[in-house]
């Protein structure tokens, strides 16, 4: 396997895998509320702030899910337009070293994510 397919496979497998982490751990961490709140995370802080502003008090569980997964997506496809932009520069052979960063994220937040 050459080191591109390894970049790109980790950090779709460790989106994966911090979904799955995310969807297990959070309810017993909140189960007693409806209102989900985030401090370190600035991402879904801003984004909770606009559905408390246009949809209520209160954020369902399904929702934040919804709003993980398409925060996700969003990044893979931004990754993949940036890895594009290789092409485009005609230094394709060194797209793994672009990807390096986001592998690295990617794993950071994994390791947190078990940690804590």
């Amino acid at each position: 396997m050459d080191r591109l397919r390894l970049m790109w496979l980790i950090i779709v497998v460790g989106n994966i895998v911090d979904v799955v982490i995310s969807w297990f751990g959070w309810p017993i961490e909140l189960q007693n509320t409806d209102i989900f709140t985030f401090d370190l995370n600035v991402v879904f802080n801003m984004y909770i702030n606009y559905l408390f502003d246009y949809g209520g008090n209160s954020i369902s569980f399904f929702q934040l899910l919804i709003l993980l997964v398409s925060l996700k997506i969003l990044l893979i496809v931004m990754i993949y337009w940036f890895t594009r932009l290789a092409d485009k520069l005609r230094v394709s052979h060194m797209k793994w070293v672009m990807l390096l960063p986001f592998v690295l994220i990617t794993l950071g937040v994994d390791v947190y994510d078990v940690l804590s």
